[in-house]
């Protein structure tokens, strides 16, 4: 999927600080790690009920949990 930097930017304005901190967090895991967070992990540290409404309210065209492998992915 290709997308215009005017979709990101609109993206970015519509994010709130909790979702750009789960979002921060996964990507951060990935470049320190070079694989996707383990869905345990942004438990812990955002709280299951909190990362779990986080993801919802997100949408699967941006985040995508693998139930195969337990891990939380981007895009």
């Amino acid at each position: 999927m290709v997308t215009s930097g005017a979709e990101l930017d609109v993206l970015r304005e519509r994010l709130t600080a909790d979702q750009r901190a789960v979002l921060n967090a996964i990507w951060d895991h990935y470049l320190a790690h070079n694989q996707w967070v383990p869905r345990r992990l942004v438990h812990q540290r955002f709280g299951k009920t909190t990362a779990l409404s986080i993801l919802q309210q997100l949408g699967e065209n941006i985040i995508c949990e693998a139930r195969a492998t337990g891990r939380i992915t981007i895009g």
